[in-house]
C-alpha cells in the first residue's frame, strides 16, 4: 500500500497500486495536478517523471504563491 499524506487537508489515504507508476500518473489519479505540489517519497523530493511503488511513503506539500 502506498501511504498518502497531505499538508493541507488532514489525514492518511492509503492505495494499492499493482505495477510502478510514475508520480504524475499517481497525481493525476488523485485529481491533483501536478504543477501545483511539492512532493516527497521516503522523505526525499521526487520529480513527476519518478517511478512510485507500492510500498512507498508519499507526503504531497500544495505550493501557495500570491501574485
Amino acid at each position: 500500500m502506498v501511504k498518502i499524506s497531505y499538508n493541507y487537508k488532514k489525514g492518511i489515504d492509503k492505495i494499492k497500486i499493482e505495477k510502478k507508476i510514475k508520480l504524475k500518473e499517481l497525481l493525476l489519479n488523485l485529481g491533483i495536478n501536478p504543477e501545483e505540489v511539492i512532493v516527497k517519497r521516503n522523505n526525499k523530493i521526487v520529480t513527476d517523471e519518478d517511478l512510485i511503488n507500492d510500498e512507498d511513503e508519499i507526503k504531497i506539500f500544495r505550493i501557495a504563491s500570491r501574485g
